[in-house]
């Protein structure tokens, strides 16, 4: 448990500042979408769209890179004491990228909502 809470830990410090900036470049989209008649809620969704797909993306990515890794390390690397016949727990591996994609929607939902609050007027003036 100590673990899943570690790596809440490191995913929201690393994802949170990308959703924030995400939602502030899309200010003048936003101020667009406001302006043709989006609701709070499909401004909010759009925002939590980009937030699933961006962490769903670098999840499943890091999921290749680190079977990779083990795969290169069981056929390449000695058998010792200290790493002997590395494996890749699957339901690990699964609950790591759940894991990841909840706490990226989450650290998406504030930057979501605080855009979904600007007035299309003052989001459509140039940044």
């Amino acid at each position: 448990r100590q673990r899943c809470a570690a790596l809440a830990d490191v995913l929201a410090a690393r994802v949170a500042p990308v959703e924030a900036d995400l939602a502030v470049e899309c200010g003048q989209e936003i101020g667009l979408r406001k302006a043709l008649g989006a609701q709070r809620g499909d401004i909010v969704g759009m925002v939590l769209q980009e937030a699933f797909l961006l962490t769903s993306v670098a999840g499943w990515a890091g999921l290749v890179a680190g079977i990779g890794l083990v795969e290169a390390a069981r056929r390449w690397v000695p058998d010792s004491d200290y790493l002997r016949d590395p494996d890749v727990d699957l339901a690990s591996v699964l609950v790591a990228v759940f894991a990841l994609v909840l706490t990226g929607l989450a650290a998406g939902l504030v930057p979501a909502l605080q855009a979904a609050a600007v007035p299309p007027v003052v989001a459509l003036q140039d940044e």
